[in-house]
């Protein structure tokens, strides 16, 4: 049997880049663990070489040079994440994370 808690996804805000390149936004978005609320600040929208966009979770760069995840959600999350920036991004069109 596995144990499961209730978990809710809210984007609090988004901030559209002006920069060139291929960031898109940074979000701020809150995820609610049984009760207890996170925080994450720096979740990327970056245009892939197809033009189509991609969330990422927040990162680091690691002194080795290589970017680091700052933090690992399970998948499910992970994607409820993703959904619910590219929603807030374009509303009212069906998205899925890639």
């Amino acid at each position: 049997m596995t144990d499961t808690s209730p978990a809710t996804v809210e984007v609090l805000s988004v901030t559209l880049s002006r920069a060139p390149g291929r960031l898109i936004a940074l979000a701020v978005v809150e995820v609610v663990l049984d009760g207890v609320p996170i925080v994450l600040q720096g979740v990327r929208v970056l245009r892939r070489a197809d033009g189509m966009a991609v969330v990422q979770m927040p990162a680091y760069r690691h002194q080795s040079g290589e970017l680091l995840p700052a933090v690992v959600l399970p998948e499910e999350l992970d994607e409820a994440v993703q959904r619910q920036v590219l929603q807030e991004l374009v509303p009212g069109k069906v998205v899925v994370p890639a």
